[in-house]
């Protein structure tokens, strides 16, 4: 974790501006070890100046990522005399030739690596080879990559228009995932991160296991829910690779009709249904919106 200071300067809530001072928060008040069979968590407790901070480093024994949470009461302000403060987590990285890729809607791609800031959605991935490095996010846009050092901003005040911007506590939470995948898989393990997991209380017992339908190909199921006014759903899809995909869709109840439709979910083109399934092509980069009509 480190503190970035910027000079002052005109649209300091839209613009950042040059950083004239760095600091790295290495010294910790409190460390605190916690184990079990699932994971070892390591508390770091910090305080910058009027601010506390406070970080969990969840390590997983059987998961190709880390969690980190990072519980912040955050007091620094931005103003005209001092600039605007900005706090990063960052990573460094063992690689030699390091490609950045940004998530952008249905998809990713790639831009030089150069010392800036990006904004983008729920993940930033360095590729070396076939090897990927990536860190998902949730509710924190701007990256940060130059070489092999990928960094997330996470709390900055601005002072213009509002000097108390990200001022008071907050709770971040960020995972760096690792291995050989690709864009398609970060992607929804990004969308994973996001959605969290539904914990029910009670007796050990089997989880009962239902689905309407399994989409094959190499495509990212990006929404379902039930569709406006009718008694139908709506499936939507997207390719993120940058290729044309052929995508089947198996389906365990079947569907009296499916149509495609556009965003407002007028229906469009049907679809013709054989063997209990349905056949579709997703131009790059694109979403397809499918509704599913019942009895």
């Amino acid at each position: 974790v480190k503190v970035l200071w910027e000079k002052p300067h005109p649209m300091s809530a839209w613009i950042i501006g040059n950083i004239y001072r760095v600091e790295n928060l290495i010294d910790a008040e409190n460390i605190r070890i916690e184990e079990n069979s699932m994971n070892t968590v390591v508390n770091v407790s910090r305080r910058y100046r009027d601010s506390r901070l406070t970080q969990r480093t969840i390590i997983y024994s059987d998961f190709p990522y880390i969690d980190f949470e990072l519980e912040v009461d955050w007091k620094e302000a931005g103003n005209k005399e001092v600039g605007v403060p900005m706090v990063r987590v960052n990573f460094h990285f063992n690689m030699e030739s390091a490609k950045p890729f940004f998530e952008v809607p249905f998809g990713a791609f790639s831009r030089r690596n150069e010392p800036r800031e990006y904004p983008t959605l729920k993940w930033v991935g360095l590729k070396e080879n076939d090897y990927w490095v990536g860190i998902l996010n949730r509710e924190k846009y701007g990256y940060y990559v130059d070489g092999s050092n990928l960094s997330l901003t996470v709390l900055r005040n601005a002072y213009e228009p509002d000097s108390l911007s990200d001022t008071g506590y907050q709770k971040i939470s960020y995972r760096l995932y690792f291995g050989e995948i690709d864009e398609l898989e970060l992607s929804r393990k990004a969308q994973e991160f996001n959605m969290g997991m539904i914990v029910e209380r009670g007796k050990s017992r089997q989880p009962e296991e239902f689905s309407l339908f399994k989409v094959r190909g190499e495509v990212m199921v990006t929404c379902f829910k039930k569709a406006l006014n009718e008694n139908a759903y709506i499936l939507r899809i997207s390719e993120v690779k940058g290729k044309r995909e052929n995508c089947r869709i198996d389906f365990y109840r079947l569907p009296r009709s499916i149509y495609i439709t556009n965003l407002l979910e007028q229906e469009g083109k049907e679809l013709e249904i054989k063997d209990s399934s349905v056949e579709v092509e997703i131009p790059p980069y694109s979403l397809m919106t499918l509704k599913l009509c019942f009895g």
